[in-house]
């Protein structure tokens, strides 16, 4: 049977088409996962989430052909949020340097040198692009397969792994050098002298500019090139057998009544966002940045407070002082030269007698230095905030264990009197509440318990069964679960539980 058959009965609510599903996938993705999140243990749990959410989510599927790029896109986002939480590595540069967790010369020479480095180098990628090695050479996604895995286009899918295959090889070419071409080049050995086996970027760049103008070394590095191709050949991890049983118990093949992931397309989550590399030297410039402003600030108020205490005078100064009454007799001729503290020494003002006229006085032109009243911006209105955060916590469909209980007391049937409801939430802000809601007729609400890894649970019962008559001994009961973040945002899921009454 196809993918898109699978799907379509699962959907439905065939248990054993879903079953058929982990039979297909879930050998592979526990080899990507391994991969991922480099702990087998931490492996399993994560394939145990993934196959949980594909139960909840596979309705929001829209081409069910797309099966299997849909679960390497559910894996690669729940080991990526797994990896983010554990915070256990450093974002590398661009130029993917290989690191120092390479083999030594006895383990090449007994496992397979080239084997080897390559594996040490896939293993010194961001957790990003390994997933993007891996997924292509190991899993064999490419074209649009590879991108709806990775959440992003075709096209960008082969820039992504053309510019990291060219990158690691350069890197790796550099390292089959440096761990190799040292007895048959003198000159190489003379570049290496000191280097203690940690191939840092300093190392790198020394001996890819060496190769570079080596024919020695220059053949040396050819064996590197589509070496990359050996990570197809290495042994997949082994499937714990057991997670089987515990996949398929937990899991419940129900619409989730949650929000759609945000920035997903086609029911796909969204893609993994990058690493965001250099935090210190960005906040370093931050910093300088506010540095220079106060500092300009600074210098802005002293300048202010000069200009308004020299214009202060001239305003006094700049003003004529001559006057004369319509009728009082005209003065004598006069000169005055007023120094202007600002504009410098004025011109004579001449004011000439007339027997009939009021004096004249040629008027002073007076430059000020504008004193700019508005306030200064403060340095913290230019501080960025993070967006808000508004995407929903990841929920699973509740598991009601067992999925019957007795209600009442003058009952004869022997049903247990409580259930357990278990669910998986998360969110990369943390999560304020995860409670359960109960509907008519046994309506309220419990809050739930946190567990590890994201499990969540709820003990409830005994019932009272109130609405339970001979003519209609059972009811059923719908629960909702509903999950909130830090941020206020909020996902629910459904399921539901029969009480039931057999009187005597």
């Amino acid at each position: 049977m196809d993918d898109a058959a699978l799907v379509l009965q699962a959907v439905a609510g065939d248990q054993a088409a879903f079953a058929a599903i982990y039979d297909r996938f879930a050998a592979p993705l526990y080899d990507f996962l391994c991969s991922v999140v480099h702990d087998r243990d931490e492996a399993a749990d994560v394939l145990h989430d993934t196959f949980l959410t594909a139960g909840s989510r596979l309705h929001q599927l829209r081409d069910p052909a797309k099966l299997r790029p849909w679960l390497y896109a559910i894996a690669r986002h729940h080991g990526w949020r797994r990896v983010k939480h554990r915070s256990r590595f450093e974002p590398l540069d661009e130029d993917h340097d290989v690191t120092a967790a390479t083999p030594d010369a006895a383990d090449l020479a007994a496992r397979g040198e080239l084997t080897d480095l390559v594996q040490a180098a896939a293993a010194g990628l961001n957790p990003r692009d390994r997933i993007v090695l891996d997924l292509h050479l190991r899993q064999g996604l490419e074209g649009e397969e590879l991108g709806d895995a990775l959440g992003v286009s075709a096209s960008h899918a082969y820039v992504l792994m053309s510019r990291l295959r060219d990158q690691v090889e350069r890197s790796l070419g550099a390292l089959l050098v440096a761990r190799q071409g040292r007895k048959d080049c003198p000159e190489l050995a003379a570049v290496l002298a000191g280097w203690d086996g940690a191939f840092s970027a300093v190392w790198r760049k020394r001996v890819a500019r060496h190769a570079d103008g080596c024919s020695i070394c220059g053949e040396t590095r050819k064996r590197a090139v589509g070496a990359l191709a050996l990570l197809a050949a290495a042994p997949a991890a082994a499937l714990p057998l057991e997670l089987r049983d515990r996949v398929l118990a937990d899991v419940q093949l129900v619409s989730y009544h949650g929000t759609p992931w945000r920035g997903g397309r086609d029911g796909f989550p969204p893609p993994s966002p990058r690493p965001e590399r250099r935090p210190r030297r960005a906040l370093a410039a931050l910093l300088a940045l506010l540095a220079l402003l106060v500092a300009g600030l600074a210098a802005l108020d002293d300048d202010d407070t000069e200009a308004v205490s020299a214009a202060a005078p001239s305003a006094t100064f700049g003003t004529p002082t001559t006057s004369a009454s319509s009728t009082s007799a005209p003065s004598a001729p006069a000169s005055a030269s007023i120094p202007d503290p600002v504009v410098g020494p004025i011109s004579s003002a001449t004011v000439s007698p007339s027997p009939t006229t009021q004096p004249t006085e040629t008027p002073t032109t007076v430059t000020t230095t504008p004193v700019d009243t508005t306030p200064a911006p403060s340095p913290t209105s230019i501080a960025t905030t993070a967006p808000p955060d508004t995407t929903p916590p990841d929920l699973t469909a509740p598991r009601v264990d067992p999925g019957q209980v007795r209600a009442g007391s003058s009952c004869t049937n022997t049903d247990p009197r409580q259930t357990t409801v278990t669910v998986i939430a998360t969110d990369e802000s943390g999560l304020r509440s995860v409670v359960l809601i109960r509907g008519a007729p046994e309506a309220g609400q419990t809050p739930m318990v946190a567990g590890v890894n994201g499990r969540w649970t709820v003990t409830i019962g005994p019932f009272a069964g109130a609405s339970l008559t001979r003519n209609n001994p059972s009811a059923t009961v719908s629960l909702t679960v509903r999950a909130t973040d830090a941020a206020g945002n909020t996902a629910e899921s459904r399921s539901s539980l029969i009480i039931r009454c057999d009187f005597s």
